[in-house]
Order: structure tokens, then sequence, then C-alpha cells
């Protein structure tokens, strides 16, 4: 999992348990918009295709990853 750096790894495991934008902003102690900022550069570093579900793709993304 070294292709997401350690905070988009913790962004991509709260989206994985079911938090929204608002709610992981809080959970981290950041603006919503510095959580749209990770979740953005996580799409990309993962190359999520254009007609997919950008965030259900990350999530799938992780769950495989996990041991």
């Amino acid at each position: 999992m070294t292709l997401l750096r350690p905070a988009e790894l913790e962004v991509l495991k709260l989206m994985a348990e079911g938090w929204n934008d608002h709610a992981i902003a809080e959970r981290r102690v950041i603006t919503v918009r510095a959580v749209r900022n990770y979740t953005s550069g996580i799409y990309h570093k993962l190359q999520a295709k254009p007609d997919q579900d950008k965030r259900v793709a990350a999530i799938l993304w992780y769950l495989k990853q996990k041991p």
C-alpha cells in the first residue's frame, strides 16, 4: 500500500468504514476541503476510470490490500 501516503490511507480507511467527508474531517480534525483533496489524490493515484464510482473503486482497492 505504499502507493498512498499515510494520511491518504487513513482517509481511505475511514471511507471504507462508511464515513462521509464531513465525518472524516471531524474525526481527523481537518477541513472538509482537506478531505476532498486527499480523496482526489487517492482517486488519481489509483487511476479510477471515468465510468466508475471513484469512491467505491477506492474502497474496493483498499479492501483487497488487507491481509
